[in-house]
């Protein structure tokens, strides 16, 4: 692969600083959404309406 002109000293940690925040706020997502799963009650069959597939 050739030398790329993006990848200089001085972009470089910036680069890395932008993708440990997408990774951070990736798996915080991920884990607020799992905590929401385990909240709720067994027997709720609640459905959001953008998943209900339509009306009658």
């Amino acid at each position: 692969m050739a030398y790329s002109p993006h990848f200089n000293r001085r972009n470089l940690p910036i680069f890395a600083v932008v993708s440990m925040g997408a990774l951070y706020l990736g798996l915080k997502s991920r884990s607020i959404m799992l905590k929401r799963e385990k909240n709720r009650t067994e027997g709720d069959y609640r459905v959001d309406p953008q998943r209900s597939g339509g009306g009658v």
